[in-house]
């Protein structure tokens, strides 16, 4: 029993000023980094952008090409690339948005004259209404999300200046073999430096390993489904193929989204096509899951899905669709740091 006397002793609890100046500082750098978060963004694109071409580099430089000249090469072809896609799908692309979303309702009725003997029954439950109000909502959710996207481009286009950033900064930490050695010697305490270079050194492989591979998993996924739709004679092939590419980068739950409107678009058709779809789709992930993703992801360390998931739902709350870009490799950054401080706790226990 504790005792409640006139003897006991008032507990004291002491707070040295070295720890007030140490909150506050903390407080202040995490106000700082606030202020200063597009800056931080700019940065971390500048980062995925050498991670991804800088084993490329290395390439061109072990056949005796400078780091240089071969990243002012990778620009030329990154921009080729780029102002083909613009060119090329971008206007396809827009067109068969807007004849879907056009077309939502008749896509929607087609689809319950195929149920046959079951329309009636989708209809006496009150199932027709909810689902094609769901199917509004989702092709006003598709207009407000087409439009974002094309808010943007536009707002990348016009900021010039930040890409020009981007694109010095990567070059910078692709040609300058010591360039992190220069930053951090700048920056940080001598101690720290070669730490701070080996970490920065391990998240840019991580990461770099990550996008390439993501990238190759959508350009194969959204190339197999784009052929097999085409194929088999189904509408909006196209976009329909860019949404499983996109969907790729979400675990588990990206391709069930991105195969729905595919199947129920070709039972607008014919039901065998519908069939025919959906076994598609599980084919192409079923092929991905067992032999690409162990080829092309084999030495990438990556995220667990949900915490993938939960990464993306506060990018996009965060920042939008450059918070959505930017939430796998911050949480990869994240979970790399955190890992090491466990391991330096768990070494000083």
């Amino acid at each position: 029993m504790p005792e409640n006397g006139p003897d006991r002793q008032p507990q004291i609890i002491t707070i040295s000023t070295v720890t007030i100046v140490k909150v506050a500082v903390f407080l202040l750098a995490g106000f700082f980094l606030y202020l200063i978060r597009d800056i931080i963004a700019l940065f971390f694109m500048s980062l995925v952008l050498a991670s991804i071409i800088n084993p490329l580099a290395s390439w061109f430089q072990a056949r005796g090409w400078s780091r240089a000249g071969a990243v002012l090469v990778l620009y030329l072809c990154i921009l080729s690339i780029l102002a083909a896609i613009v060119m090329l799908l971008v206007p396809a692309v827009i067109n068969e948005t807007r004849d879907l979303l056009a077309n939502a309702d008749a896509i929607w009725a087609s689809f319950l004259a195929t149920l046959g003997p079951l329309r009636e029954f989708v209809a006496s439950q009150g199932l027709g209404d909810s689902l094609s109000g769901a199917l509004s909502s989702v092709a006003g959710g598709l207009n407000v999300a087409a439009g974002g996207i094309v808010a943007t481009i536009r707002g990348l286009v016009t900021s010039l200046a930040s890409l020009i950033i981007v694109l010095v900064v990567a070059f910078y930490l692709v040609v300058s073999e010591d360039a992190l050695k220069r930053l951090f010697r700048a920056v940080a305490p001598e101690g720290y430096q070669p730490y701070l270079v080996d970490l920065f050194q391990r998240i840019e492989k991580s990461i770099g390993g990550w996008v390439r591979g993501q990238l190759i998993l959508s350009l194969i996924i959204g190339v197999a489904v784009y052929v097999t739709l085409k194929i088999l004679g189904v509408k909006y092939a196209l976009v329909l193929a860019l949404a499983a590419g996109v969907a790729e980068a979400i675990p588990y739950v990206g391709p069930v989204f991105s195969a729905i409107p595919a199947i129920l678009i070709a039972l607008t058709q014919s039901p065998l096509k519908g069939l025919l779809v959906a076994v598609m789709y599980v084919v192409i992930q079923q092929v991905e899951n067992h032999v690409l993703v162990p080829k092309i992801m084999q030495k990438v360390t990556g995220l667990h899905p949900i915490v993938s998931i939960f990464a993306m739902l506060i990018g996009v709350k965060v920042a939008g669709l450059v918070g959505a870009l930017l939430a796998i490799p911050v949480a990869m950054m994240l979970g790399i740091v955190v890992a090491d401080a466990f391991r330096f706790l768990k070494s000083n226990r």
